[in-house]
């Protein structure tokens, strides 16, 4: 990935691009390996991203510059079943539009934005991981723990054909 593009235009590392430039090239078309370092804090400890790249494609309007991209790389995530910590792909896409009236366009910003929402609600380690013991808190993907499952769930009164007989004979 290169971090100069058409007319050896020079991208900057901090993705913050000069809408003067922009405007004059008629548009712009770059990619640029950015520093991790920059999208700390972006998830929740221990997550953290290890690799991250991003491409931008800027079209002029008449008044307006669309900015279309996506970001991808690589974060160390841990597992919502077995909080076990784990390395993963990740990927935005963005799209933009930004005033040709603006001395500069922050790309890292929509880069940053994209990225906080792209994670999935459930990250896991792996398809099937078993999580944790609810009772003793083993790692149920190493094998069983032992424990007796709870014989009832708070729901179970749910499954009851008779319903609440304590509702039933309460009078109103």
């Amino acid at each position: 990935m290169s971090d100069r593009t058409q007319d050896n235009y020079e991208v900057p590392a901090d993705l913050r691009f000069s809408t003067r430039d922009i405007v004059e090239m008629c548009g712009l078309r770059c990619s640029r390996k950015l520093d991790p370092a920059a999208f700390r804090g972006i998830y929740q400890p221990p997550d953290r991203l290890t690799e991250i790249s991003a491409r931008v494609e800027f079209f002029v309007g008449s008044d307006e510059i669309l900015a279309q991209g996506a970001a991808s790389g690589r974060a160390v995530l841990r597992c919502h079943n077995c909080l076990r910590e784990f390395e993963s792909s990740v990927s935005a896409e963005f799209e933009e539009t930004f005033s040709t009236q603006a001395e500069f366009i922050d790309i890292m910003e929509t880069v940053r934005q994209a990225l906080v929402l792209s994670p999935e609600i459930r990250q896991l380690c792996r398809d099937g991981c078993k999580g944790l013991c609810c009772v003793c808190g083993a790692d149920l993907n190493k094998g069983s723990c032992g424990c007796a499952k709870p014989e009832r769930s708070p729901f179970s009164i749910l499954k009851r054909k008779d319903g609440c007989k304590e509702n039933k004979n309460r009078n109103p």
